[in-house]
Parts: structure tokens; sequence; C-alpha cells
């Protein structure tokens, strides 16, 4: 995800987004897979690159 932020590729954030979100995310994660999703539904490219660090 952090080389698909990087370019500013918002279709295949998505993607990944939605496919984790079909997943059991561990629950020390939940919280920043919320923030990144919110984050991508802005286009917040530099909240969405620090989440992921």
């Amino acid at each position: 995800m952090k080389e698909v932020s990087a370019s500013f590729d918002y279709d295949t954030l998505t993607f990944v987004l939605n496919s984790l979100g079909e997943y059991r995310l561990p629950e020390s994660e939940v919280e920043k897979y919320k923030q990144i999703k919110d984050a991508a539904a802005k286009l917040d490219w530099e909240t969405i690159n620090r989440l992921l660090g």
C-alpha cells in the first residue's frame, strides 16, 4: 500500500482497501485501517503516507 500511495494511485489503493475489508484484521490494525480508508475518501495522500509510515 505504501508504494501505491506514494504514486497517488487512487484506484489501486481503493482496491487494496476493499480487499482488506473482507478480512478480519487484528484489533491493533482496525483503527489504522479506518483512518487510511477515511483519508483515501478525502484524497488526503499526506495522511495516508504518514499512517503507513
